[in-house]
């Protein structure tokens, strides 16, 4: 293996190098050194090459090409990125909750976003939670807890400031993180961003509700309006006359395309099927499964009637 760029912040302070066109921080790289063939660790501690090394941008070699791999994978254009952006630009913004149904793509606009708009991203997804940020709020929410999570998760030293976003996705699943969302907040100077599914059927008894800390958006599957962008015709939907002026193609065109829509529905998976293959039925194989998730996860979050 070989690094081939130092990786630097906005402040120009090295933050790790890229080997292998991946970015590791010096903390784990010192810790594996002995697998990079050209670069070590000096009698003074610091990581030095063999030769100089060009230098990048966190921001680029990282969360820029982060934002560029999602787009590839999912190139829709939402609405809600204006919603979020609209979010930020708030004076003295509070903590975000993103509600909406199961996948509707809130993760994917949420990263999207934190990418594009954020030098560090620190995403925690609580279904999972590998790298225990449950620690974090056992020991208080301190930033040094914030570090030791961030060494943990391969990420840079912690920022405290506006340049990093904290996303907690599936917080459902954690009673204890969501009744921390207040103690997280007043511990750290970032923008702070909590998601997840069943929100209005978990967050009940036993959940603390965090009045004048959070601000709510909702979010949906994608409108007529979003479809029609993906085909291009968001302009034709805009411009036409709801009164039978515009000429009768235009209005032939839109129905057809609304037609497709209420056929295939406005989830994300779904959509992406049908612009590969063309194939309703594999799109109803899609929902299908979709349809058998939600019913099995509902158990979890729903009674039965009585």
């Amino acid at each position: 293996m070989f690094a081939t760029h130092i990786v630097k912040n906005a402040d120009e302070e090295t933050v790790g190098y890229l080997v292998d066109n991946v970015f590791y921080t010096d903390y784990y790289l010192k810790q594996n050194i002995e697998l990079v063939e050209n670069i070590a660790v000096d009698n003074t501690g610091r990581i030095c090459s063999d030769k100089e090394l060009p230098c990048l941008s966190y921001a680029a070699a990282v969360t820029g090409k982060a934002y560029h791999d999602m787009v590839l994978k999912n190139p829709f254009m939402r609405d809600i990125q204006a919603d979020l952006e609209e979010w930020k630009q708030e004076k003295n913004h509070g903590v975000l909750q993103l509600e909406g149904s199961r996948q509707i793509g809130k993760t994917t606009e949420l990263l999207k976003f934190a990418y594009r708009n954020y030098e560090y991203v620190l995403y925690v997804n609580f279904a999972s939670d590998e790298y225990d940020f449950k620690d974090v709020i056992q020991n208080g929410c301190r930033l040094m807890e914030f570090e030791k999570y961030c060494r943990r998760a391969g990420l840079p030293h912690f920022k405290h400031s506006r340049q990093t976003i904290l996303v907690l996705d599936e917080i459902q699943v954690s009673e204890q993180a969501y009744n921390a969302i207040r103690s997280i907040a007043a511990s750290v100077d970032c923008d702070i961003v909590v998601t997840g599914s069943y929100l209005g059927q978990t967050i009940k008894n036993g959940y603390f509700l965090p009045a004048g800390t959070v601000t709510y958006m909702k979010m949906y599957p994608l409108s007529f309006a979003e479809f029609c962008r993906i085909y291009g015709k968001d302009s034709l939907l805009e411009q036409i006359d709801l009164y039978g002026s515009s000429a009768q193609s235009a209005y032939d065109e839109l129905f057809a395309l609304y037609d497709l829509y209420r056929y295939i529905g406005g989830y994300p998976a779904v959509i992406k099927k049908y612009i590969d293959n063309q194939n309703k039925e594999a799109c109803y194989q899609i929902i299908a499964d979709l349809l058998n998730t939600f019913e099995k996860e509902s158990r979890n979050y729903f009674q039965a009637s009585k």
